[in-house]
């Protein structure tokens, strides 16, 4: 019993000593692939090695040109200029396209490798969606259930020492108190010894009340890293509230559509 506080009182004291830290140092979400179809824009990733962060990441945003292009059977060549970039061709090839994040990671001394999420516009006359990366996340009633919220954001090892905490906690309160009822039930069976069965019924009493503590101190826990801790960096794509024509053809008449984008 003792060794299980001990274990759940490590648990709480370890998550917050590193709060913060599991979400600042991982990966964004973003890098493990995404692509959004916009209603104007394609948000997309890209990945390339180099022996220069220049040289990887000129290759990156040259393989989103190379997707874009595809459909026209039009080659192009890309020139970065900040977080915007300017194509060249031999033809008639407009792309408008800007880096919207980017991360770029150390494989080995000198070589890098940088990953790019990049909107590009459906046509260069178009307006591009309002596109975000951000570690910020909205309360949500998955703080309700312990560990959720965590895993939802990313922090998947923050998110498994509160489960596994919690699993210890509720543990520890169902085995004190069976051997409390345990301890009372030999006092009606064996008299003589009655005071030595206080004593360890009050023993099991003093340890539940600490995984009480404890559990209810590591859910309490919970509940605030939920709601406002950070987590991985996510793509979030601003609502696009847009009308469009419609036409029914039972009362043949048209009207007015409206599209909100998540």
């Amino acid at each position: 019993m003792f060794s299980r506080t001990h274990t759940l009182l490590t648990l709480l004291v370890l998550l917050i000593g590193v709060q913060g830290v599991f979400a600042q140092k991982e990966r964004p979400l973003w890098t493990d692939g995404y692509f959004y179809d916009a209603d104007y824009s394609y948000v997309e990733v890209a990945s390339a090695t180099g022996w220069e962060i220049n040289d990887a990441r000129q290759k990156a945003y040259q393989e989103i040109i190379n997707r874009r292009s595809m459909a026209t059977g039009t080659n192009a060549k890309v020139v970065i200029n900040g977080d915007n970039a300017s194509v060249k061709s031999q033809h008639d090839l407009i792309v408008k396209s800007r880096i919207v994040d980017e991360y770029v990671e150390q494989l080995e001394p000198g070589l890098y490798k940088v990953y790019l999420l990049v909107q590009t516009a459906k046509n260069p006359t178009f307006s591009y969606e309002n596109v975000a990366v951000t570690d910020k996340y909205p309360v949500s009633a998955r703080i309700i259930v312990p560990g959720w919220a965590q895993f939802y954001k990313g922090s998947n090892l923050k998110g498994g020492l509160i489960v596994a905490g919690e699993v210890v906690g509720v543990a520890g309160i169902v085995t004190c108190y069976s051997l409390k009822a345990s301890y009372e039930n030999l006092i009606k069976l064996d008299p003589k010894h009655t005071n030595t069965y206080l004593q360890y019924s009050d023993a099991c009493s003093n340890v539940g009340y600490g995984f009480i503590a404890l559990t209810a101190a590591l859910y309490v826990y919970n509940l605030i890293d939920g709601a406002v801790a950070r987590g991985k960096k996510r793509v979030f794509i601003e609502n696009q509230l847009t009308f469009a024509p419609t036409y029914s053809p039972e009362n043949n008449s048209f009207g007015l559509a409206m599209k909100m984008n998540f």
